[in-house]
């Protein structure tokens, strides 16, 4: 595995207190909150699924 920096994407969710785990080609994102959004209601997590590899 070659680590190396890369550029962020804009407009990307803006998430913190959430984790993260990579598989494969793949980093998951799961979980956190973000203050934009409204937490009133009880809905599932949020899962964002990034492919390193494009």
């Amino acid at each position: 595995l070659k680590m190396y920096w890369v550029q962020c994407v804009e407009n990307g969710p803006r998430r913190v207190n959430h984790a993260a785990g990579a598989l494969d080609n793949y980093i998951y994102s799961f979980g956190g909150y973000s203050d934009t959004e409204d937490y009133t209601q009880v809905t599932p997590i949020d899962i964002h699924i990034f492919n390193i590899r494009k």
